[in-house]
This record gives C-alpha cells, structure tokens and sequence, in this order.
C-alpha cells in the first residue's frame, strides 16, 4: 500500500540519514515519479528535506552545498599546505596520478617539481594553473563544462579512458561510513577514479571529519590511507584501524 510504501521510505531516510533519488528507487522498486510524490508528503511533514539528487533527513546537519569559493581559498592555508607536502611525499618518478578538485588536493603541486616523469590528470582548474608553473610535469586535463562554484571541469565519467598508479582524493565529508559531498556528478568523478587507480589517498584537512555532505561517493576501505593535518578523532580513529588505513597527520 502507498501509506505502508511512504512510511518505509521515512524510516530508511531516518536510518541513512541522507539516499539519493536512484538508491530509493531501487530500494523500493518504484519510479522516480512515484519516488517523487511520495517524498512531497514526507517533505509536507517536515520529517524530509529535499536536495540535488536525493533527500536528507530533516534532524541531520548534512551540507547541500559548500561554503563560498573566497571561504574555502583562505581557511586553514598551513594545514593544507601541510597535506599538500605530506602527499607530495607519496609520489614516485613515471607515477600517472589523478589529482582531485577543490582547495585540499591541488597545494601538492608545487611539491613536485623537482620530478621529470610524472604525469598529471586532473579536472580542477586550481590544478591546471599550478601545472602551468611547472613544465616539467605532463598535464591533462579531463574535459568538460566548468562549474564554476567548485573550479572544475565535468562531464559523465564513462568518457575518461585513464588509469591511475596513485588518486588524491578530496571529500567534503568523513566519518565511519564513508565519505561524502555536495556535487553528483563530482561523486561520479571520484567513484570512476576510485575503480581506476592502484593506490588511492585521501586529503582532507580536520574540519571534514564528522561532517557531511548529502552524497555518498566513497567507502573507508577504498583508501590506502588518509592524509590530513591533525590527529583524528578516536571513534573514527578505531575504525581506521580495522580496516589496515594508515593515517598521516
């Protein structure tokens, strides 16, 4: 029955506390029309919040979009450029690395230039203007429209033909259940990567950890390791640790 139908939708959005559109459709084996409507009730309830995407629950402090572009530039500039050298440090001559979007990943760069073999792909325009600096590193750059509130370029990843020895990933974002953000189709960018590379990190400074944005893109166990700037909380800290991540902070 439809009520029966809505009221298990409410209550798997409860329990995840954030599902895309295409997970309760599959989920419920509904349409997304149907999907549609039953989410505007719940949404007149005030129990759901609608968002790009997907829906969140109403309780949950989970992000639908980031912070403005001159916020992001300037907060916390020595903590990431302190992960920035750290993950500079992982990367060996004739690697193919996949660095990603935003204002974490990209402060590696100029922690490469004394290599003379190493390639470079990457969507992130902050990426492509710190490669400009340094010549000796072959750039390619993804492709696609920019959007311009994260600086980067996007289109359906089933287009990108490349494999990876080593990603440097970026997340809006963490805690025991993965990682998250506020862009599918970056999350689509991030998921492809993760299935294309060898060795995956992932960049994220302290104030990512326990907070969240509405898509899921990633689990823990996809990392080799995370890079960030301070010591980790230890409930997130434990799991890590099951799982074999090694964390540089």
């Amino acid at each position: 029955m439809k009520v029966n139908r809505i009221a298990e939708i409410e209550a798997s959005i409860q329990r995840h506390k954030m599902l895309s559109n295409e997970e309760l459709c599959e989920m419920f084996s509904i349409s997304m029309q149907t999907l549609r409507r039953d989410l505007k009730v719940l949404e007149e309830r005030g129990t759901v919040c609608k968002v790009y995407g997907g829906v969140v629950a109403s309780d949950n402090h989970v992000a639908t979009s980031i912070p403005s572009l001159h916020e992001r530039l300037n907060a916390a500039e020595q903590e990431k450029m302190k992960i920035g050298k750290t993950a500079a440090s992982l990367v060996e001559e004739y690697d193919v690395l996949f660095v990603d979007s935003g204002t974490t990943a990209y402060r590696l760069i100029p922690y490469l230039n004394h290599f003379e073999h190493v390639t470079v792909v990457t969507h992130s325009l902050y990426v492509l203007n710190a490669l400009a600096e340094l010549p000796n590193l072959t750039a390619i750059c993804l492709g696609g429209q920019m959007n311009s509130e994260t600086r980067s370029f996007q289109m359906e990843p089933i287009d990108y033909p490349f494999t990876y020895t080593k990603a440097f990933i970026a997340t809006v974002g963490i805690d025991e259940n993965g990682c998250t953000n506020t862009d599918l189709i970056e999350g689509r960018i991030k998921q492809h990567v993760l299935n294309r590379t060898q060795r995956a990190f992932l960049v994220a400074d302290h104030s990512k950890f326990y907070s969240a944005g509405f898509n899921r893109f990633a689990k823990l166990d996809q990392f080799e390791a995370i890079i960030t700037d301070q010591k980790i909380p230890d409930k997130l800290s434990k799991v890590l640790k099951q799982k074999h991540i090694t964390v540089y902070d």
